[in-house]
């Protein structure tokens, strides 16, 4: 951990993940792992995390700012943002990517170039949409498909990774963008 901001590296370490790709991109069911290390003190990640909640509630702090996620709910969370965990429903579950802003930012500029963004990359910053459900599903399978490939050695594993992070990253910009 480097001042008070984990790295996907740490994250992968510290939380046991074994779903990670070279610690570039890193996927989480979230009620696989102990998340109460993040209700005891703030954090910063120094990665994009991506979170869609199946069931439930949680409330978080986040950047100073009370918010309440609940199912249907996708999150996107550019590095260095302050979250805080304040509680979650017993029945929560959702699913979360971690991708490095390396991938994160090759993705866009490969593919949308000069396009406006409703968000900076070097800004804390959240964006919260909610989805239909028919969206929900759509993200949710290429979440879990991501899943899948990263613990799936193959000669094509990284260009598989690198088309299912860009499907998450532009079905969640098709939402923003309209």
């Amino acid at each position: 951990m480097t001042e008070g901001i984990l790295t996907l590296g740490d994250l992968v370490e510290q939380f046991d993940i074994f779903r990670h790709y070279d610690k570039l991109i890193a996927y989480v069911g979230m009620e696989d792992v102990n998340t109460e290390p993040f209700t005891k003190e703030p954090v910063r990640f120094d990665c994009f995390m991506v979170v869609l909640v199946n069931r439930g509630e949680m409330r978080l702090f986040i950047t100073y700012e009370e918010r309440r996620v609940i199912a249907g709910d996708l999150l996107l969370l550019t590095p260095r943002t302050l979250i805080f965990l304040i509680a979650k429903s017993d029945d929560f579950s959702g699913v979360c990517i971690f991708l490095d802003p390396m991938v994160f930012s090759h993705s866009i500029l490969s593919r949308i170039g000069q396009r406006p963004m409703p968000f900076t990359v070097n800004q804390s910053q959240l964006l919260l949409i909610s989805l239909d459900k028919q969206n929900h599903e759509a993200l949710l399978h290429t979440m879990l498909a991501l899943s899948r490939h990263i613990v799936l050695p193959g000669a094509h594993q990284e260009k598989i990774l690198s088309s299912l992070a860009d499907a998450i990253i532009f079905q969640m910009l098709d939402r923003l963008l309209g």
